[in-house]
């Protein structure tokens, strides 16, 4: 078998990773004379490697954040009433992993979108599917699911990542505006529904 045969079979198994080192891992194990094993290792971490690259760029586009935001870059020295240790301590996703809400509160300009921001991006970078809205995105899109009969499909949007970032909680909203199918008591039974799947809703 010719490398290019071998080359052509990973392409055709979607092993893109392997494909793209097999002639420098090859002269590598001629060189430092790897077993079959050492060469497969090789191989297979490479191809990993690849996938969970593709699979966290996935992550980040589904989650559709309007911008990119880390941790590092906040200040934490403004406001000085912010607790960085608290903070910091929910980047370790326990609180996904438990299912727990987490509600960032504090006056305008306190850096609350950043944080959210950061944690969602570090969300997908450990893999999570995750999706950022505001609350009024939230309610109009819902809203306009009722009129075009696509409630359920809308419902399924938001309930199926792992963390749902809603920013912008303590804008007023208008109840009295809505639709009767989305009043209080339905948005009771909606925020029931996103809560069983989606870990936390930060404001």
């Amino acid at each position: 078998m010719t490398i290019q045969t071998l080359k052509e079979q990973l392409q055709n198994l979607h092993l893109r990773g392997m494909e793209a080192i097999l002639d420098e891992t090859l002269k590598k194990a001629a060189t430092n004379n790897l077993s079959p094993a050492d060469v497969l290792s090789i191989l297979a971490e490479q191809e990993i490697a690849l996938r969970k690259q593709k699979l966290i760029k996935a992550r980040i586009a589904q989650a559709a954040f309007p911008t990119s935001k880390t941790i590092d870059a906040f200040d934490f020295n403004f406001p000085k009433a912010i607790n960085k240790s608290q903070i910091l301590t929910l980047f370790d996703l326990q609180f996904v992993d438990q299912q727990q809400n987490v509600i960032l509160m504090g006056p305008p300009g306190t850096g609350k979108t950043h944080i959210a921001l950061s944690l969602g991006y570090q969300a997908c970078q450990k893999g999570c599917k995750t999706l950022f809205t505001t609350a009024m995105n939230l309610i109009n899109h819902l809203s306009a699911s009722l009129a075009d009969n696509s409630f359920l499909k809308t419902m399924k949007l938001y309930k199926s990542p792992q963390l749902i970032i809603i920013d912008e909680l303590g804008v007023f909203i208008n109840v009295e505006s809505l639709p009767v199918s989305l009043s209080i008591d339905a948005f009771a039974d909606i925020s029931v529904h996103i809560n069983e799947s989606a870990a936390s809703g930060l404001q």
